[in-house]
C-alpha cells in the first residue's frame, strides 16, 4: 500500500490542505509534499502521529499493536532517549487536542511514571533541564485531561506539581502556562475572580518576554472571566489586546503547547457575547469562527458547539438549539469531554423545565444523555 497516497486521501477527507498539514506537523510544506509521494514513510513516530492526527487506521500505515504512548519502554539515557521523550510528549499533546481527553488518557499513568523516573535518572547529566521540561509539560497534560473530565481537585494538584517544576527551572513560559491552566479550572468552577488573578499572574510572568501564543490565549481566557462577571469593557479590552498580536508577532511553536489563531479568537468573542446576553451577536460570531476553525481541533470545536446551542436557547431559537446540542453531545461523547457533556446536560434540564419541554428533539437529546450516563 502506498502510504503517502493514504495520507493524502485522509488529509483531503477532513478538509486539510498540504499547508494545513505542514503547520500541524511543524514542518515545511516541501516535507509534506515529499511525504505524500513516498511508498513508505520511514519514521515510525511520524506514522503514529499521522494516525492520531488524521484518523488513519494504523494497519494502512504498516503499524501494529498499541500506539507508542501506551507501551512501556526502558531505554538507557542518551540523546536519542531524550529525543524520544520529547517527541512522544509532542505526540500526546497532539492527540489531546485532536482526539480529546479520552484518547489522551490512554496509557497516561504509565507515561507519567516513566517520565518521573527518567527525570530523576537524568540528574547530573546534560539532559537534566530538558527532562524537567518534559516532566513539567507532562504534568500539565495530565492536569488538562483531568480538568476536561471534571476531576478538578486532582487536576489542581497535578498543576501544582507542574508549577513547582517550572519554578525550579525558572522558566517563565512554563510558569505562565501552568497559571493559565489553573485559571481555566476556576473558570469551569465559575470562580471568575480567582481565575482573573491567575491570568494576571501568568501575564506578569511572560510580560516583555515574547510567547505570543501563550499571551494571546491568556488574554482570551481573561476576557471570558471578565464576561462572567459582566465586566463588559474589561472583557472586550482583553480580547482586543489578544487580537492585536495577529500580524505583529510570529505565532510559532511554543513549549507550552498553547494555540492561538484568528478563528479561535472570533469564536471566543461569540462566547463572551453569550455571557453578556447578546445572543444574536454570539451566534453570528460563533458561526464565523467555526466556519474557518481547524477541523482537526475537535475538542475546542465541541466546546464552541455547546456554547452555540446555549446562544440559540437565549435567542429562543429552540429547534436550532437542540440540533447544535445534539451535535455537541455526539462529539463530546466520542472524545470523552466531560465538561461539554455537563453543559449539554444543564441545557437539557433548563429546556425540560421551560415551555419548550415538548419540542421535537427533546426526547432524542434526553435519550442520548441517558445513554452516555449509563
Amino acid at each position: 500500500m502506498h502510504q503517502g497516497k493514504v495520507v493524502a486521501q485522509y488529509r483531503e477527507q477532513i478538509g486539510l490542505t498540504q499547508e494545513d498539514l505542514a503547520e500541524e506537523m511543524s514542518v515545511h510544506l516541501r516535507t509534506v509534499q515529499k511525504l505524500e509521494s513516498r511508498q513508505m514513510i520511514r519514521s515510525l513516530a511520524r506514522r503514529w502521529f499521522l494516525v492520531g492526527l488524521l484518523g488513519i487506521p494504523a494497519s494502512q500505515l504498516g503499524l501494529e499493536g498499541e500506539p507508542p504512548w501506551s507501551q512501556k519502554k526502558i531505554l538507557p539515557i542518551h540523546d536519542d532517549t531524550m529525543g524520544f521523550f520529547e517527541q512522544e510528549l509532542a505526540l500526546r499533546w497532539q492527540v489531546f487536542k485532536t482526539n480529546g481527553p479520552g484518547s489522551a488518557a490512554h496509557g497516561l499513568d504509565l507515561w507519567m511514571t516513566q517520565v518521573e523516573h527518567f527525570a530523576r535518572d537524568c540528574q547530573g547529566t546534560p539532559w537534566h533541564m530538558r527532562a524537567l521540561n518534559v516532566l513539567c509539560m507532562s504534568y500539565q497534560l495530565q492536569g488538562s485531561v483531568l480538568r476536561d473530565t471534571l476531576a478538578y481537585t486532582p487536576a489542581e494538584k497535578t498543576f501544582q506539581k507542574a508549577y513547582q517544576v517550572a519554578s525550579e527551572l525558572d522558566n517563565h513560559e512554563l510558569v505562565g502556562a501552568t497559571l493559565l491552566r489553573i485559571g481555566t479550572i476556576h473558570v469551569r468552577r465559575e470562580r471568575p475572580l480567582e481565575a482573573i488573578q491567575h491570568f494576571d499572574a501568568a501575564l506578569e510572568q511572560i510580560n516583555n518576554r515574547g510567547y505570543p501564543s501563550l499571551r494571546g490565549n491568556t488574554l482570551q481566557a481573561r476576557a471570558e472571566a471578565c464576561a462572567m462577571m459582566n465586566r463588559s469593557q474589561d472583557c472586550w479590552r482583553s480580547i482586543g489586546l489578544a487580537e492585536h498580536i495577529f500580524g505583529r508577532e510570529d505565532l510559532g511553536h511554543e513549549q507550552s503547547h498553547v494555540t492561538f489563531n484568528a478563528p479561535k479568537a472570533t469564536a471566543w468573542k461569540g462566547v463572551y457575547a453569550l455571557l453578556l446576553q447578546d445572543y444574536e451577536r454570539a451566534i453570528a460570531l460563533l458561526d464565523k469562527g467555526l466556519a474557518s476553525y481547524n477541523p482537526t481541533s475537535l475538542t475546542s470545536r465541541t466546546r464552541f458547539l455547546s456554547r452555540k446551542a446555549e446562544a440559540y436557547y437565549g435567542a429562543g431559537r429552540i429547534g436550532e438549539c437542540l440540533e447544535a446540542a445534539q451535535e455537541a453531545l455526539t462529539l463530546a461523547s466520542a472524545l470523552g469531554s466531560g465538561d461539554t457533556i455537563k453543559r449539554v446536560s444543564n441545557l437539557h434540564e433548563m429546556l425540560a423545565q421551560s415551555k419548550w419541554r415538548n419540542e421535537p428533539g427533546m426526547k432524542s437529546l434526553g435519550a442520548s444523555l441517558m445513554q452516555y450516563s449509563s
